[in-house]
């Protein structure tokens, strides 16, 4: 190659890389679009530096020469590695290829000191450079943002470049390619160049025309957003208006609200110049130059046509073209009459409230939740001797109180929550401007936020020092006559003593004389209605008996004594007992009887079944069913039926003279309460077994007896009072579990009494009856089956024991306990 072409190609090389690397450091700086144009720019540079290096041609030696151009291709490498990250959009690991930069020149530097052949010293710089060019075009075949040829043409040139290189050191040992050695790279770093300029190019091209895009999208929301602005703006009840600010000051927009408030058109608003003026008060006209310069918010008072004054707070901004002229004032207003209408009426109160506070003859003082006074009356300045001035600021208790009792005042105020009301007060003495001590009585209020919480505090003071002085004296003359009263209350009561003895002496007297005449008359009228009452009941009883034994003896022959016979074997009972069951128990065991014997084939099972139930008869055996089989005949059951219906009828005429005799005995034990009141030492148990001992046949058939008599002890009572009610306790659980259950007594001792529980397992008492059941005549079993007094008399054998008595019930157990003092 001539040293002509080779200055050429030398020149337009330097003057490339120059060009190339001003271009891309200006796309770079402007926008890099993360294509690593800075990088290039500055591997570009240093290369054309290279190149002038080159092409001065220095005094120096070949080696020399070669080392030191190898280090400007391997700083051209660095930054193309460095470019080739940014391309990748990954983070340049600048300490990796500061190892690698470092590894790169000390083995070139090595190469040299050995004073190798040039293509022995290119061999790392023809390294670094292929691999920073294969990076780089990796890099750019992963961008998706630019246009698939431009990235295969980048991959491409940088892929080639980097084979060249790879194979460098071993091309320059080739004659031919000698020729070729420059002009190869130059056309390679040129079109690499090119296309990095057109890449970056093509970049901000697909850049601008997304953001020609999106403004024609934005500017389609403006006027979509424009119109419903104008929809709204025609909707809201605030006043919006636009005016133009030159020449000369108009309306160029506004909403209808402005037409509504003011009552002047649309059109005279656009058309009048002096709009403005008429519609402002004279006072507010030298207003309108600060109202158009800008200033917000503004309150100006327009007039309507009608003459109405109207407050209107306005909030205007002014916009301005570019050369820094105001345009138009925008604006928006608020018609605000009725809230300045109510702040003049707040004025007037508060003027008010001042004057009343000021002038009031009491003491007011306004401090804050922790006592420290904010407002002060005349009227406290009067009495403290303190001017306002100098009390605000300071806390109450300091000023206007003695020390023994700010204490109390400071309770207060911690306490504050607990006044809500002025009614609230207390009464506490200060030191008036005279030295005098002053009671003053404080009315105290609180102020509250929302949340409740205290404010203010309103303290309301009335001078109560002549109200004081006056309670003082009134109670001392109070006192003094109150002495006097007393004095002469004692001599008098000394004196009626004796009076209010005997008074009471006959009262008591007169008492009992009335309770004995009482008892005596009820006694004689029980006595005798029992009389008349057991006189007929003996007569019916005698006679009873005597048809019932004339009937036995003349019934003797040989049928009625089989009958009998059967008759007794069947019950097992010399009399049978009257039947207690309900009509629907009745049918039940009658049921039961009947199918029972129709399973032995009795023909008159159903007239035996009635019969043998009616009588009392609910359950027979296997010998009593074979005596009914041996007298399945007409004749046989008539004959028995007539027995059993006679000794069933003359049971019946026997159970009501019992009854009869209980209901006289009850109402003549009644009667005799108070006759013998006389107790004596008795064992407790003996009482109980006598009455136990009354009741002796129902405890053998369907009622089950259990006594735990754990006390053995005697006590002061009366034996037959004490029998009396233990029969009417057993008698009534007798009844209450329809003379069929369980009952157990128990007796024991617990302390200084003997405690006697009854329990039984009837139904138990109604919660709506147990307050009840002591209450004479009070019974709830059907008419005819008692007269209420059963309890009643129990309760009053108790009293007269000096005992106590109390039960508890519920379905399924009832449990009386009786307590009586034990005797020694």
């Amino acid at each position: 190659m001539s040293a002509d072409i080779q200055s050429f190609l030398f020149g337009w090389m330097i003057a490339f890389n120059f060009i190339l690397a001003v271009i891309l450091f200006y796309l770079g700086k402007k926008k890099d679009f993360n294509l690593g144009l800075s990088s290039l720019s500055l591997a570009f540079f240093i290369l054309a530096v290279k190149y002038l290096f080159l092409a001065l041609k220095p005094a120096l030696d070949n080696n020399l020469l070669n080392f030191i151009s190898e280090t400007f291709t391997i700083s051209a490498g660095y930054f193309v590695f460095n470019g080739a990250f940014r391309v990748d959009r990954r983070r340049t690991p600048f300490l990796k290829l500061g190892i690698v930069l470092f590894l790169a020149f000390s083995s070139t530097f090595i190469l040299f000191l050995l004073n190798q052949e040039t293509s022995y010293i290119a061999i790392p710089s023809s390294i670094l450079i292929a691999a920073s060019f294969a990076f780089f075009g990796w890099g750019a075949i992963q961008r998706k943002d630019l246009p698939k040829s431009i990235t295969a043409i980048i991959a491409s040139i940088s892929w080639f470049i980097a084979l060249h290189r790879i194979f460098y050191p071993f091309l320059i040992r080739i004659e031919w390619y000698k020729n070729l050695g420059i002009a190869i790279p130059i056309t390679l770093m040129f079109v690499f160049g090119i296309t990095m300029i057109v890449a970056a190019l093509l970049l901000q091209q697909r850049k601008l025309e997304e953001a020609n895009e999106e403004l024609n999208s934005l500017q389609k929301k403006m006027r979509a957003l424009h119109t419903r602005l104008l929809i709204m703006n025609n909707q809201v009840p605030a006043l919006i208006y636009s005016i133009e600010l030159n020449p000369v000051p108009r309306f160029i927009y506004l909403n209808h609200r402005l037409e509504e408030l003011t009552g002047y058109s649309i059109i005279e608003f656009y058309t009048d110049p002096e709009i403005l003026s008429k519609i402002s008060v004279p006072e507010d006209i030298k207003q309108i130059s600060d109202f158009l310069s800008g200033q917000t918010p503004i309150l100006l008072r327009w007039k309507n046509k009608e003459g109405k004054t109207l407050w209107i707070e306005h909030y205007t901004s002014i916009s301005y073209d570019l050369e820094g002229n105001p345009l138009t004032l925008d604006g928006v207003a608020m018609d605000v009459t009725n809230t300045k209408t109510a702040e003049g009426y707040l004025e007037e109160e508060k003027n008010l409230n001042i004057a009343v506070f000021d002038n009031a003859a009491s003491i007011l003082v306004i401090t804050s939740e922790t006592g420290v006074i904010e407002n002060f009356n005349y009227a406290a300045e009067n009495l403290m001797g303190i001017s306002r001035k100098d009390a605000i600021g300071k806390f109450i208790y300091d000023i206007m109180l003695l020390d023994t009792d700010r204490k109390t005042l400071q309770e207060v105020i911690e306490d504050i929550s607990d006044f809500r009301k002025i009614a609230d007060s207390i009464i506490l003495r200060c030191i008036s401007k005279d030295n005098q001590i002053r009671f003053l009585e404080w009315r105290i209020g609180t102020i509250a936020a929302e949340n409740d919480q205290v404010k203010k505090i309103i303290w309301i003071g009335i001078d109560q020092t002549q109200k004081r002085k006056a309670e003082i004296e009134l109670r001392d003359l109070n006192k003094s006559l109150e002495n006097k009263v007393l004095e002469r209350t004692l001599e008098l009561q000394n004196s009626n003593e004796e009076l209010n003895q005997t008074l009471a002496a006959l009262r008591e007297t007169q008492e009992k004389l009335i309770q004995s005449e009482k008892l005596a008359s009820l006694g004689q009228l029980i006595s005798g209605l029992s009389h008349e009452i057991n006189n007929p009941i003996g007569a019916i009883k005698a006679s009873t008996e005597t048809l019932s034994s004339e009937w036995h003896d003349d019934y003797n022959s040989q049928a009625r004594s089989k009958i009998e016979d059967k008759i007794l074997r069947l019950t097992n009972l010399p009399y049978p007992e009257l039947g207690l069951t309900t009509g629907l128990a009745n049918r039940k065991l009658r049921k039961e009887l009947n199918q029972k014997l129709q399973e032995t084939d009795i023909k008159l099972s159903d007239k035996y079944s009635e019969l043998l139930t009616d009588s009392g008869i609910s359950e027979i055996d296997e010998d009593a069913v074979r005596l009914i089989q041996s007298c399945d005949s007409e004749e046989d059951f008539a004959q028995l039926r007539k027995i059993l219906v006679m000794n069933r009828s003359i049971n019946h005429i026997m159970y009501a003279i019992k009854r009869l005799s209980r209901i006289t005995y009850a109402l003549k034990n009644f009667a005799g309460m108070q006759s013998n009141t006389s107790l004596s030492l008795h064992s407790l148990e003996d009482t109980i077994h006598s009455a136990i001992a009354l009741y002796k046949e129902h405890f053998v058939r369907n009622i089950r007896l259990i006594t735990d008599f754990q006390f053995d002890g005697r006590i002061h009572c009366n034996p037959a009072d004490l029998t009396q009610m233990w029969s009417h306790f057993i008698w009534n659980s007798i009844q209450a579990m329809q003379h069929k259950g369980e009952i157990e007594i128990t007796t024991t001792a617990v302390e200084k009494f003997a405690e006697v529980a009854i329990i039984d397992n009837g139904p138990g008492i109604a919660p709506e009856n147990q307050s009840k059941v002591f209450q004479p005549f009070f019974s709830t079993k059907d008419a005819g089956d008692g007269l209420g007094l059963g309890l009643y008399l129990i309760q009053e054998i108790v009293k007269r024991h000096s005992g106590n008595i109390h039960f508890e019930s519920s379905p399924g157990k009832t449990k009386f306990v009786l307590r009586f003092p034990i005797g020694y």
